[in-house]
């Protein structure tokens, strides 16, 4: 739609969009559930290489996408790994069909890990974890806020639920195996970094996010190109050390 829409003022794209969600379903909108996505992803993404073993690549690659079924989170890995669960891990339901992915049909992974963590905590050696946020944890309320707004700020803090409860586990580990209470031989200590891209875009309102021309993508570029820079000059000596992250910032001995 960023094509058609690029013309008109954001509140309005925004408008449209909210309006069009509300009366018509993807099955309706959409009911051959085209989504040029999956074209991309083929022609670009070496599935079959992230699928072979380990020791044979140097990446690993985690993709959760939340199950309709259950409601529960679901990570895809190697071999599980497809373009039907990365689609399913940027499916909105309210704008896109659920994507079918071994006999279950999946929605976006940010309702049940946003991102999932634990992966990374389980399935890799390394201790450190840099964290790429772009949706706020904190914003200040004003009184008189737009229907658009409070709903946006409830689509925030809904997002951000699952992540600030893994990083409550990770401070109550972090904070046991400081006290010499768990075994560090089974229990790793997680070292979390942020790189906060709340503030930087802040300015730009919920509206932007219905934005698609190249002029802002560009400057989103930008964006966190700098979010990345600053973190690295205020917290490169951290890697390895200690986490960066206050609230899991604990450290043994």
């Amino acid at each position: 739609m960023g094509a058609f829409t690029s013309g008109l003022p954001l509140a309005a794209t925004q408008a449209m969009g909210s309006w069009f969600a509300q009366w018509f379903s993807p099955y309706q909108a959409n009911p051959f559930g085209l989504n040029p996505l999956r074209d991309l992803l083929k022609r670009e993404v070496d599935f079959e290489l992230l699928a072979r073993p380990p020791r044979t690549r140097s990446m690993k690659v985690f993709v959760a996408a939340t199950n309709v079924r259950t409601g529960r989170g679901e990570i895809f890995s190697g071999k599980r790994l497809s373009v039907d669960a990365v689609m399913a891990s940027a499916c909105l339901p309210t704008l896109f069909q659920a994507v079918q992915v071994e006999g279950e049909y999946y929605w976006d992974g940010g309702y049940s890990g946003n991102p999932a963590i634990y992966p990374l905590i389980y399935e890799t050696k390394s201790a450190d974890v840099i964290l790429v946020q772009i949706n706020p944890i904190e914003s200040s309320h004003t009184p008189g806020a737009s229907a658009a707004d409070i709903m946006e700020r409830v689509n925030e803090i809904t997002f951000n639920a699952p992540l600030l409860a893994e990083m409550r586990a990770m401070a109550f580990v972090s904070r046991l195996l400081a006290e010499g209470r768990l075994d560090p031989e089974r229990y790793k200590n997680v070292l979390l970094h942020r790189v906060d891209g709340g503030a930087a875009l802040a300015e730009h309102g919920a509206a932007s996010k219905a934005r698609a021309d190249m002029a802002f993508l560009r400057r989103l570029f930008e964006l966190g190109r700098g979010a990345g820079q600053y973190w690295l000059a205020q917290h490169y000596d951290d890697i390895g050390v200690c986490s960066s992250v206050e609230e899991v910032r604990h450290t043994r001995g």
